[in-house]
């Protein structure tokens, strides 16, 4: 129950965060690059939740990044201004892993099982790369972490 609670602050934390994170005078471009930072730093606090979970089961490890992840994509497109870009994320979302909100827990552990890995080794793929945005995505708002990004 202790877990609940925890995320619910975190949604109202993000929630939050992400109305002041962009001013009502911003561009659209202005804006969607100011969401899209927020978003990069949101995934990268699936990194430092990560020490939190030692020792627990992998696959809840996996199923808290995940969702966390997914989280902060939900809330990122909620805020952005333009309805149509927000239309082609989704089509590119849809092509790509077959739902217009990015890819599903389930979806990841079959692209794994795909690739030859078992569920211990797919649990840790998805840790390991929910806190990794898109770097192409990230470059086109002008975003490099330092040492890329994926």
């Amino acid at each position: 129950m202790a877990d609940v609670q925890v995320e619910e602050e975190r949604f109202d934390r993000w929630v939050e965060e992400l109305r002041k994170s962009v001013p009502p005078a911003a561009s659209v471009d202005e804006a969607n690059k100011m969401i899209r930072v927020w978003y990069d730093r949101m995934s990268l606090s699936v990194e430092q939740d990560r020490g939190k979970w030692a020792g627990q089961a992998l696959e809840l490890q996996a199923r808290r990044a995940w969702s966390i992840r997914h989280l902060a994509r939900m809330l990122a497109r909620l805020r952005m201004p333009d309805p149509d870009q927000v239309a082609e994320l989704q089509r590119r979302d849809e092509r790509d892993c077959g739902s217009p909100h990015g890819p599903t827990f389930d979806w990841l552990m079959r692209k794994a099982h795909d690739l030859g890995c078992s569920d211990e080794q797919a649990f840790k793929v998805i840790v390991e790369t929910a806190s990794k945005p898109n770097e192409e995505v990230n470059r086109q708002f002008g975003i490099v972490r330092e040492g890329g990004t994926r």
